[in-house]
């Protein structure tokens, strides 16, 4: 597959910027939220797969001067019975992302963190107006290998939160589910054009995409059409139909 995703990433209520950053102004900031499944079904070669990826993600972003001052990174971890985010894992700078060894226990409430990672990212652009810095559209990435343990009747409500964020363009979502994963669930929730499946435990392909992508993001004048990869093309990911 050769299909690309265009977009201009401008955020909702940021002013699009003419023409190309110049080296002198303050950069643009693009929060990244990545919801991260340890369950206890992650036991074993998946989580230390999955540590490898979010290792490989702050080097290849370390490595990339304009995404270095660009992108900002928080995880949630999906785990137990409720997500959470820890000191170590609120958004921060490239630099000072420093997430301690992912360890696998407990549940997939995944609806809980998605509901979380819409009220951070919020959050977050509303901090960033008021400091006065300009923002690119947030990211927001998925990854699951199981089935959700919490919806209680509300998959209905979480399906119209997603959709709202994605038709205002207050953020942009991507899903990547294994094999065990419920992906009729993804797909239902993400819409089947930001839903992939993984396979073999390539996390790193998913973490080579995310750095790829956040490099085009970063380098990007604002307001023009630019293209991110498909990640269907990438080793272990394919697109769901």
């Amino acid at each position: 597959m050769t299909t690309t995703y265009s977009s201009d990433f401008v955020d909702d209520v940021m002013p699009p910027k003419a023409g190309k950053k110049a080296k002198n102004v303050h950069y643009d900031k693009c929060p990244l939220i990545l919801l991260l499944d340890e369950s206890g079904s992650m036991r074993g070669e998946s989580i230390k797969q999955l540590n490898k990826g979010v290792k490989k993600l702050k080097q290849k972003l370390m490595d990339d001067e304009e995404a270095k001052k660009t992108v900002e990174i928080s995880i949630i971890h999906v785990k137990g019975n409720k997500p959470y985010v820890d000191k170590q894992t609120d958004f921060s700078s490239v630099e000072e992302f420093n997430v301690h060894q992912l360890s696998d226990s407990g549940r997939t409430p995944n609806r809980q963190a998605l509901e979380m990672a819409v009220e951070k990212v919020s959050q977050r652009k509303k901090y960033l107006r008021q400091e006065g810095t300009n923002y690119y559209r947030p990211w927001l990435i998925l990854i699951t290998d199981g089935v959700p343990t919490d919806l209680n009747g509300k998959g209905n409500e979480l399906k119209a939160l997603i959709q709202e964020q994605i038709k205002g363009k207050h953020l942009l979502p991507w899903a990547f589910g294994t094999d065990n994963a419920d992906m009729d669930f993804l797909k239902e929730i993400f819409s089947k054009e930001r839903t992939f499946k993984l396979s073999n435990n390539r996390f790193d392909s998913i973490f080579e995409w995310v750095s790829n992508s956040m490099g085009v993001v970063s380098s990007s004048a604002r307001g023009e059409k630019t293209n991110v990869p498909n990640p269907g093309n990438l080793p272990g990911i394919s697109v769901e139909v």
